[in-house]
């Protein structure tokens, strides 16, 4: 009996110490897992920073076509005479900043200048907002069109193509690149979209002030 007993006494302490063991190795574990998470954060951490400095350093070295063109101080060498409406793009005026450069280059180059009332609403060619919601984009391309229609100008110019792309198809008036319109005023060919427009009045003055806003509709 006495053996017995201290034969399970002894396997007994065997088995508690098996236990202690696996849990002091699974303790181990975790440890090593939550250190190595750690050092996988900071390792996230430091390239997301580094990301950042190579993006801020991209970033610093794009520039906008207009802005170059401002860099140039390009001369106008013929007068055109044309009133432009000028649709300033979401992502020029919301994600880049720049709304007044595009029109102060189009006045420089001896265009009139109309500012189109509610120039702040997007013309419905957000990405592909026009293509996933086609109606919401035609109710605001149909607002936008009618605002631009209150400045009688004789073309709209606009510095992005998706705009370009929403407005042209349903607008009673030409509708081109604001590059277009500078490379015309500075030597460069008429814009095709302009063929049938005459622009032979005497063109505003450079840096003539642009045009007051015309009234929005209700």
């Amino acid at each position: 009996m006495a053996k017995s007993k201290k034969r399970k006494s002894s396997t007994g302490a065997a088995n508690a110490l098996k236990k202690m063991k696996r849990a002091a190795t699974a303790a181990m574990r975790r440890a090593s897992a939550a250190l190595g998470g750690k050092k996988t954060k900071r390792k996230s951490s430091a390239k997301k920073r580094a990301g950042a400095r190579k993006a801020a350093k991209v970033s610093a070295l794009v520039k906008d076509i207009s802005e170059y063109l401002a860099d140039l101080e390009l001369a106008p060498v013929k007068p055109i005479g044309l009133q432009v409406a000028y649709h300033c793009p979401c992502s020029l005026q919301h994600g880049q900043k720049i709304a007044k450069l595009p029109k102060t280059l189009l006045a420089s180059a001896g265009f009139g200048v109309k500012e189109v009332p509610e120039g702040h609403l997007c013309c419905g060619s957000a990405g592909t907002y026009n293509l996933l919601q086609p109606e919401l984009a035609a109710a605001l391309r149909d607002r936008k069109l009618a605002n631009i229609a209150l400045t009688r100008a004789d073309l709209v110019a606009a510095g992005n193509i998706g705009c370009i792309t929403q407005l042209a198809g349903a607008a009673p008036l030409p509708i081109v690149h604001t590059v277009e319109l500078l490379d015309w005023a500075t030597g460069g060919p008429r814009p095709a979209a302009l063929a049938g427009l005459a622009g032979n009045a005497a063109a505003p003055a450079a840096g003539s002030p642009m045009t007051e806003p015309a009234r929005s509709p209700r």
